[in-house]
């Protein structure tokens, strides 16, 4: 009998503790209604997160054509500077034949001078030997 007794008081333990923790109808159903709102707004939050990995994706690919535009233009003026040093190279190579040609024009041009010059003596005393002869 003892044993039922122990029994029935730790029934009525819980019974007690039961209804001493009870909620009414009223906050169970405030409790419930809290819970969906909780709910829609993690929905909201996860819709959220959905859009924003959407832009950062699109992020992601407006970089991704920045970075091969960038490289794009990086190749441009890797090329614009070999095509620069190569026209520089050419205007070097065009300034040093113009002057060579314009030295060999220049002594050139000497020479004749002094040929010229010589050729010039030379019928000025031929000439004033037939002046003096005549």
């Amino acid at each position: 009998m003892e044993g039922n007794t122990q029994v029935l008081q730790d029934i009525l333990h819980i019974v007690t503790h039961i209804k001493d923790n009870a909620v009414s109808q009223e906050e169970f159903l405030d409790f419930k209604k809290e819970m969906y709102e909780f709910r829609d707004e993690m929905t909201g939050f996860k819709s959220e997160m959905y859009e924003f990995r959407d832009e950062m994706t699109s992020f992601k690919v407006e970089m991704t054509g920045f970075k091969q535009d960038s490289l794009e233009f990086q190749a441009e003026m890797m090329g614009f500077k070999k095509e620069t040093r190569n026209n520089f190279t050419l205007i070097e190579q065009r300034l040093d034949t113009l002057t060579s040609q314009s030295l060999g024009d220049t002594t050139q041009n000497a020479r004749d001078i002094l040929l010229l010059g010589k050729r010039v003596k030379q019928l000025e005393r031929h000439g004033r030997g037939r002046g003096s002869q005549e």
